[in-house]
């Protein structure tokens, strides 16, 4: 139950920040935009055939990795060891980088797709996401 409850809150920060970054971008309300950070390799991923997703049937180990233009240094070298994190793991807090909250959007065993908030929890501010390379990453 513990771990349903961090994953439901988790989804809803992730869903608020990525509006506000959304929302306050397009008004140029001055909110950091989003940026290319690059391809990254990181943990084994793969789809099996039978899947709903447009990848059916793909694997590989890399990633695209999206962020403001402050966080991708960062993204770049943590996005590596936290795909190669379990989910309850990531859920539960441990490995993020100090002053991170991350977390896994979806995945399987490990954290595939994820995205990282930066600040206190009264004041998360969206930092950076990852997916396999060939998902739509927005």
């Amino acid at each position: 139950m513990k771990l349903l409850r961090h994953l439901v809150t988790f989804a809803v920060l992730c869903s608020f920040a990525a509006a506000l970054t959304s929302v306050a971008g397009a008004s140029g309300a001055g909110s950091p935009q989003r940026h290319p950070c690059g391809t990254i390799s990181g943990a084994r991923w793969s789809v099996k055939p039978g899947s709903h997703w447009a990848a059916k049937g793909k694997s590989g180990t890399k990633y695209t990795v999206i962020g403001t233009a402050s966080e991708c240094a960062t993204a770049r070298q943590w996005v590596p060891r936290l795909t190669r994190l379990p989910v309850r793991q990531l859920l539960e807090g441990a490995g993020a980088p100090k002053g991170y909250h991350c977390g896994p959007v979806s995945g399987g065993t490990n954290s595939w797709f994820g995205a990282c908030l930066k600040g206190p929890k009264s004041a998360f501010k969206w930092a950076f996401s990852w997916a396999p390379l060939g998902f739509h990453l927005r």
